[in-house]
C-alpha cells in the first residue's frame, strides 16, 4: 500500500479502533465503519489482504444506508 496514508487502524485483539483526527470528520466516520468491518471478518475468521476493495465498498455503503435511514438504525436498537 506504498503512496497511500493511513487514516485509520484497528487492533483486533483489544477491538480498539484508532482514526487519523487531522482528516475531515465524514471521512473519520467512514474510517471507523471500515475498519470495523475488518474487525467483524477478522472475528469471523473471514479476513484476508484481499479484501481491501470489498471492505471499503461494504464501508461506504453501510455508512450511507446509515445515514439516510436512521428510523432503520433506531429499530435495530430496539431490544425488543
Amino acid at each position: 500500500m506504498e503512496g497511500k496514508r493511513l487514516i485509520g487502524s484497528i487492533v483486533v485483539e483489544t477491538l480498539t479502533v484508532s482514526v487519523d483526527e487531522t482528516i475531515a470528520p465524514y471521512k473519520q466516520r467512514e474510517a471507523v465503519v471500515h475498519e470495523t468491518i475488518h474487525g467483524v471478518l477478522v472475528q469471523m475468521g473471514h479476513d484476508k489482504e484481499d479484501d481491501e476493495p470489498l471492505v471499503t465498498a461494504l464501508g461506504v455503503g453501510l455508512l450511507q444506508v446509515i445515514r439516510d435511514n436512521p428510523e432503520l438504525i433506531a429499530w435495530l436498537q430496539e431490544r425488543q
